[in-house]
């Protein structure tokens, strides 16, 4: 499984994310987009304005809640 969560520093929302994903054994990558313009430039373009966003194997898990993301990992 392939997991990016877009984030930017002092997000608790994104703090919560990764918790959650560490939470499952789930690995993932992070992009800062407040540090990382072609990350930023990606969201842009899919029209997201806010943090965090996962994309889960290629598409984006909106809207992100915990059970569409159990649900797009496979979990349960």
């Amino acid at each position: 499984m392939n997991v990016t969560i877009f984030t930017t520093n002092r997000c608790p929302h994104c703090d919560a994310v990764k918790q959650w994903f560490r939470k499952q054994g789930i690995r993932y990558n992070e992009l800062r987009v407040d540090q990382n313009n072609r990350a930023a430039k990606t969201l842009a373009r899919k029209g997201f304005r806010g943090v965090p966003q996962v994309e889960v194997n290629g598409s984006f898990v909106r809207p992100l809640t915990y059970p569409k993301l159990t649900k797009a990992c496979g979990l349960k």
